[in-house]
């Protein structure tokens, strides 16, 4: 039997994922769990994207592989400092942390880098692993001539299809000051911490 996803992630000093969200989510998320792009409009769900229209627009094709479009999938990033983070800093966001065994879901995908980007290999088997540019996601600077293609290889991803249940939530980063509807029960997951939010 082959070696979980979560447990060869872990070899290359991966202990959670990352999902960044606008403050005004967080209620439905941990009520819905994380729920995918398509669902989110199939169902009318109430949402406030932060990612920028053009973006989205990229991200609405089709994966060789299993035949699902991108917004089908719960994008997650491998570490926490990624371009996206420079992107919304000026903008209110929370970044929820998940159990790393949410890749042990069935259909769960994984990336060499940015989804949206045509360059960007899918993959669904662990035997691809080393194909993870890990030497740029353990960089603290990924830009410049030393690094070919940083900023696509630092955006890698792991794809959920779908949806994530709240139970694989571990946490929700916040800064102090920002007015989060935590719906009763769930208060113990918020986490204050300004600088995590930073680029």
């Amino acid at each position: 039997m082959s070696e979980p996803l979560s447990s060869l992630f872990r070899k290359h000093a991966i202990d959670m994922l990352y999902y960044w969200t606008h403050p005004s989510n967080v209620r439905t998320i941990l009520e819905l769990g994380l729920i995918s792009y398509n669902l989110v409009h199939e169902f009318n769900l109430r949402h406030e994207s932060i990612a920028a229209p053009g973006v989205q627009i990229r991200r609405n094709r089709l994966i060789p592989i299993s035949g699902r479009s991108i917004h089908d999938y719960v994008p997650l990033y491998f570490v926490r400092r990624t371009p996206m983070l420079w992107d919304i800093k000026d903008h209110p966001h929370v970044c929820i942390r998940l159990d790393l065994r949410v890749v042990d879901k069935p259909g769960a995908l994984f990336t060499d880098g940015n989804a949206a980007s045509g360059e960007t290999h899918f993959f669904d088997n662990s035997i691809y692993v080393d194909q993870v540019p890990w030497d740029v996601l353990h960089r603290k600077r990924w830009t410049g001539s030393q690094v070919r293609d940083g900023r696509r290889k630092r955006c890698a991803e792991v794809l959920v299809p779908y949806r994530i249940e709240s139970e694989y939530i571990l946490d929700v980063v916040c800064h102090p000051l920002t007015d989060i509807d935590f719906p009763l029960g769930h208060r113990h997951l918020r986490e204050n911490k300004p600088t995590f939010l930073d680029p």
